[in-house]
């Protein structure tokens, strides 16, 4: 449940018009809304390549969301992408 609520925070943050860098206050407040015990801690938010994806840690694990598809120009960047097997079948 903790993994949902950190992924949900995350990619509450990076919808938001917020600039880059940190955001402390947000996340906490996001994180209570949530009725979270345990917050994630650093987390950053960025941009690069017209790509926005914000940056959270735990003691032990880093979590990463990224903006996704919102547009129509989106689905269609995605749709001239070049898809490709990662892995042969045959392997």
């Amino acid at each position: 449940m903790q993994d949902l609520q950190y992924a949900t925070t995350l990619a509450e943050l990076v919808y938001t018009r917020l600039p880059e860098g940190r955001h402390g206050e947000e996340v906490d407040a996001l994180a209570a809304s949530l009725g979270m015990e345990r917050p994630l801690a650093d987390v950053t938010l960025h941009s690069n390549a017209g790509q926005r994806y914000a940056v959270g840690h735990t003691p032990n694990t880093m979590y990463v969301a990224f903006m996704g598809t919102k547009s129509s120009a989106d689905w269609g960047a995605n749709l001239r992408w070049r898809h490709a097997a990662l892995w042969d079948d045959k392997l």
